[in-house]
């Protein structure tokens, strides 16, 4: 059932449910702006938030709405469920997509796709937005599709993101916990890390809302690729906790990625962001220590320890 109390917004924000939608939702609203966030659960559908699942291929919720931009975050971004149901994950991540941003953009909304470094093949670092795509995993290749079927709609822009961290992350939380317990850790040494936040996410999507002309490719990374083993000893230091409780794993990232080459480099060059929104990324490892939640006692451990 459309939701018409309120058929109109500033934003739509596609894939409400989601960690960057929820939180890009979130920071709109605390800037002034009239935000619609859709989800995919019938239960929690209402005025303001509209039901849409990309595999249905209709969206009721959305007649006679009017937004002025549209950003679409929901995606199956899992490497190893894209290759477990290809056809499954392209009714998401590329038949949805491209229907749902045809359909906005033929009502006069701008719609803003959210994309990946995997479009790019991962041998090296920083890519610019001009290159041409070379995705190795299908989850890169659906995304490549998507972000050209997007990308030939008028005023239509992609914002490709490296990975993106926010507090909470399961991955840290875990090696905290582990190595406040003294448990070892094995983190990746074969593949790339180039992260950003997601309030940095956040921060530079409503800046492409605001810009006069963001049609095209934006492209949001940290300037360069640490490891994930680098992040790990990083927390480590910062916790105090022993060194050699970091035990670098090499060979292991392709396994818990469904089996995909992991992307050794994923950095981009984010020079348009730097220069038409003035956003600039900060290093990967200012971005872990960010988000991490070190209590006082763990710092002053560090210090004096």
């Amino acid at each position: 059932m459309a939701s018409s109390s309120s058929n109109s917004a500033d934003a739509l924000v596609v894939g409400g449910d989601g960690m960057v939608g929820s939180h890009l939702a979130a920071h709109l609203r605390a800037r002034g702006l009239t935000v619609h966030a859709t989800t995919r659960r019938p239960d929690r559908a209402g005025p303001g938030t509209p039901l849409v699942d990309l595999t249905a291929g209709g969206w009721p919720d959305l007649d006679g709405a009017r937004y002025g931009t549209a950003f679409l975050c929901a995606a199956q971004a899992r490497l190893a469920q894209c290759r477990a149901d290809p056809e499954g994950s392209r009714r998401v991540n590329v038949e949805g997509a491209a229907a749902l941003a045809r359909l906005l953009s033929g009502r006069g909304t701008r719609v803003v796709f959210l994309s990946t470094n995997q479009v790019f093949d991962g041998s090296r670092a920083p890519r610019r937005a001009e290159e041409a795509v070379c995705p190795v995993s299908l989850y890169g290749r659906q995304k490549a599709e998507a972000e050209a079927e997007v990308l030939a709609l008028p005023g239509a822009a992609v914002l490709r993101l490296t990975k993106i961290i926010h507090p909470g992350l399961a991955l840290f939380e875990g090696w905290v916990r582990d190595l406040r317990a003294g448990r070892p850790i094995r983190p990746f040494t074969d593949l790339g890390l180039a992260c950003v936040t997601v309030n940095l996410v956040s921060r530079c999507l409503e800046s492409i809302l605001h810009a006069r002309d963001a049609a095209g490719i934006w492209q949001l990374s940290a300037p360069g690729d640490v490891t994930y083993a680098d992040a790990a000893g990083y927390i480590a230091e910062r916790l105090g906790a022993d060194a050699a409780l970091v035990q670098p794993a090499a060979g292991l990232a392709a396994a818990q990625m469904g089996g995909d080459p992991p992307a050794r480099w994923t950095a981009l060059d984010c020079r348009r962001v730097v220069a038409e929104l003035g956003i600039r990324p900060p290093e990967a490892l200012d971005a872990v220590a960010s988000v991490l939640d070190i209590p006082a006692q763990d710092a002053e451990r560090r210090c004096h320890g």
